[in-house]
């Protein structure tokens, strides 16, 4: 293990020296020192920090791969062209201990520059989530969509083959199936049996497209089943600054937060206010104003509060409601209603008899109107009533504007489960595991190819790990059998499941998507990225790279 460590720090000390790993450092801070003011989003401060966090996070990945990926290849392959390696190889070193001692050392130069550009963005995201948001609705999503970690639930999938098949056993009943058949197999030409084929899946087609869309005055609905929304509340504390008595002998407290505390809040949602449950009547910048039913107006806790007074306040967790819904006469907004109905298990005749979710009580009305084309965000306080985490949405379409659709895939329920710091870790952990991972791959390809030759592999390998996807989709993996391509289909196929195989998918790893959006990275996915990236993968290439080092002839012998 000394020999190892003294390489690794020869390595990270020659890296530091070396010029295009001080271009590439440059580089990386002027990127980020330049973002904030280049990048300005969609005008409002929530698209100002999602427009940062998205390119400083990808760009920080992107420039340290291509950093990692020079600088192996470089020490290693280098080492040979220069014949420096007869110096090293003559000491009482093992090629093992060359090669290892050669990542390691790259390993640590990217943990410092990853700690460096990890703490320099975490520092400025926090500087801006303090600067003063445009209005309400902007710091809401600040604070509840960006620096929050939320799990995200689809809804049931309703099961529209079974949903069909009743629908065509009530034709059969009223003797209208036999009519459709023949009308298939005269107009389209087909059998009998391919009638009844193209019949089955062209009704479950019309059953699909009938669940995702409403006329005007219509109504969508989802349901989502064990939901743990009733988590811990969000706590904090406040000052009081206005205390007034409205006719109605209804006590309005106006309260100065905290900015990460206010977002917390939802507009005629509950609040808590020294141990005395309170509506938010009004949010404004910076502060809300809290109302009280005369019972608890009276108590000592409210009664008795003055202007400069200090209070504790507790907010509920909050549930979201994110869709995306298009309209047939492509409006850009629509009207509409979105009502929360808690549910129980019960039985619905028109389910056949199955036990399903019904609605058991409403608690929470939105009238309004939403854009369209775009995801949108719902955002309620989750009450008591939820405990038991079954949710029924419902989506009105207020007429008489256009029918809508909204596809399941296109909804979700958000619920917060951790923080933004803790997320952040995570995410810099997934970009640490992909430049460990790459550091064994230029190690490798530095073995036993020369410094272009191996930078030319490792740079195919590295975009090949970011484009599996679109290859997988381009080739319509999983659309259909192996037998049923041609050639260069097949071809494509095999060298896709073998990318899969030696590189690990940097696409599902990048966690600025997850990050931008609030969205919680499991420690899972990030146990998952340790063991295929580092424990396996980083291991084979590290072990075949030894392997090769060690029976490779670095000089012949001339006599």
């Amino acid at each position: 293990m000394k020999n190892i460590f003294a390489v690794a720090r020869h390595t990270f000390s020659q890296c530091i020296r070396m010029k295009i790993a001080v271009a590439f450092i440059l580089l990386l801070a002027g990127c980020l020192i330049a973002l904030p003011y280049v990048m300005t989003g969609d005008g409002t401060l929530a698209g100002n920090i999602r427009t940062f966090l998205s390119y400083s996070v990808s760009i920080t990945g992107i420039l340290l791969s291509i950093v990692t990926v020079l600088v192996t290849v470089s020490v290693v392959a280098g080492d040979i062209s220069q014949k420096h390696i007869y110096l090293i190889i003559a000491k009482p070193l093992g090629r093992w201990e060359y090669l290892v001692g050669r990542w390691l050392g790259v390993v640590v130069l990217n943990a410092l520059l990853l700690a460096i550009a990890a703490g320099s963005i975490f520092l400025f995201s926090q500087y801006l989530r303090e600067k003063q948001a445009r209005n309400y609705t902007d710091r809401r999503i600040i604070e509840t969509e960006i620096f929050t970690a939320r799990q995200e639930q689809s809804p049931i999938i309703p099961n529209y083959k079974q949903i069909a098949a009743d629908q065509k056993e009530i034709f059969r009943k009223r003797g209208l199936l036999n009519s459709f058949l023949e009308a298939y197999e005269s107009q389209r030409g087909l059998t009998r049996e391919k009638a009844e084929e193209m019949f089955d899946k062209d009704l479950e087609q019309q059953v699909k497209e009938g669940l995702s869309s409403a006329r005007p005055g219509g109504a969508l609905f989802w349901m989502f089943k064990g939901l743990p929304v009733i988590g811990e509340k969000t706590r904090g504390a406040g000052i009081v600054e206005s205390v007034d008595v409205e006719e109605a002998r209804r006590r309005l407290i106006g309260i100065s937060v905290p900015v990460w505390l206010g977002g917390r809040l939802v507009p005629r949602g509950p609040v808590t206010i020294n141990g005395v449950d309170g509506v938010v009547a009004r949010l404004e910048k910076g502060r809300f104003l809290a109302v009280f039913n005369p019972g608890n107006m009276q108590r000592g806790e409210i009664a008795n509060l003055k202007d400069g007074d200090k209070v504790e306040i507790q907010a509920d967790p909050t549930i979201q409601l994110r869709y995306k819904v298009s309209a047939g006469n492509g409006a850009k907004s629509l009207k509409r209603t979105i009502e929360f109905y808690s549910a129980t298990e019960g039985q619905v005749p028109a389910g056949g008899g199955k036990s399903m979710l019904v609605p058991k009580l409403r608690i929470k009305q939105l009238p309004g109107e939403g854009p369209t084309g775009t995801m949108t965000t719902v955002t309620i306080a989750a009450p008591e009533e939820l405990s038991n985490g079954n949710l029924i949405v419902r989506y009105v379409n207020k007429p008489p504007v256009s029918s809508v659709s909204i596809r399941s895939k296109n909804v979700s329920l958000l619920y917060r489960v951790g923080g933004f710091t803790g997320n952040f870790i995570r995410a810099v952990i997934l970009v640490f595991c992909q430049l460990v991972f790459l550091s064994a791959l230029g190690v490798f390809m530095g073995s036993f190819l020369s410094f272009p030759v191996g930078v030319l592999s490792c740079s195919v390998l590295l975009a090949s790990g970011w484009i599996i996807d679109w290859l997988s989709d381009a080739l319509g993996i999983g659309k259909s059998s192996f037998g049923e391509l041609d050639f260069t289909s097949q071809m494509g196929v095999v060298v896709s499941y073998v990318v899969k195989v030696i590189m690990p998918n940097f696409t599902e790893m990048s966690p600025s998507d997850k990050l931008v959006d609030g969205l919680n990275i499991p420690w899972r996915n990030v146990g998952s990225a340790v063991l295929w990236s580092i424990v396996i993968r980083t291991t084979f290439y590290l072990t075949v790279g030894c392997l090769i080092f060690r029976k490779r002839e670095l000089a012949r012998v001339q006599v």
